[in-house]
């Protein structure tokens, strides 16, 4: 189940949650060192700094597992390059500030690189066909 965790966890009775997943490490955290629930594993390649003793999918042996959640900036078709460069440059220079990954860090949130043109484009195809992929192997369909 994935989705907002209050409503997620108020609406299943505690024996249904056997699996929950979040996108932000801090939400669930708490009631995992309460005891309520419990943390089985990260989705990204790296532990999580927020969840340190919370092993990756990976390192539970689904080797080649990952998964994040990720941010684009896009603009129209035919943007003028300068406007991209200029855009890319300050999106890049935010992204990698102190304070930036001072206000993601609580929310469990790693800024790992802004990628800019054709490296974010790049990325963007790479993911689109991982998750194509998925979803043809798994015979997704929508009704």
């Amino acid at each position: 189940m994935d989705g907002r965790a209050r409503p997620c966890q108020a609406s299943l009775p505690r024996e249904w949650r056997d699996v929950l997943t979040r996108s932000r490490a801090t939400t669930l955290w708490p009631q995992a060192q309460a005891g309520a629930v419990r943390a089985l594993g990260v989705t990204t390649a790296v532990r999580s700094p927020v969840l340190r003793n919370v092993p990756t999918i990976a390192e539970s042996g689904y080797g080649g597992f990952e998964t994040t959640a990720w941010w684009g900036v896009f603009g129209p078709a035919g943007m003028p390059d300068a406007l991209t460069a200029s855009l890319t440059t300050e999106i890049e220079r935010i992204a990698g500030s102190e304070v930036f990954r001072s206000r993601l860090q609580p929310l469990g949130v790693t800024a790992v690189a802004a990628l800019g043109g054709d490296v974010f484009a790049s990325y963007q195809r790479s993911e689109i066909a991982k998750w194509g992929k998925a979803v043809r192997d798994a015979n997704v369909r929508i009704d």
